[in-house]
């Protein structure tokens, strides 16, 4: 999971949005063809994903 890679503190989460940047339009198109159902199945199946959308949520 390469959200594991990065430490759960604020420098991290830093590195991790860095990361993302070039995917942070893939994302959106995830969260929007996606029912809560299937994303609750995608938060468990990848801590990372869950992970990077509680960064997005809050930076919203």
């Amino acid at each position: 999971d390469y959200a594991s890679r990065f430490p759960s503190t604020e420098s991290g989460d830093s590195q991790l949005l860095q990361g993302c940047y070039d995917y942070m339009m893939v994302f959106k198109q995830v969260l929007d063809s996606s029912s809560k159902i299937q994303m609750d199945y995608i938060c468990l199946q990848y801590p990372g994903f869950f992970r990077f959308a509680k960064m997005m949520e809050l930076l919203a």
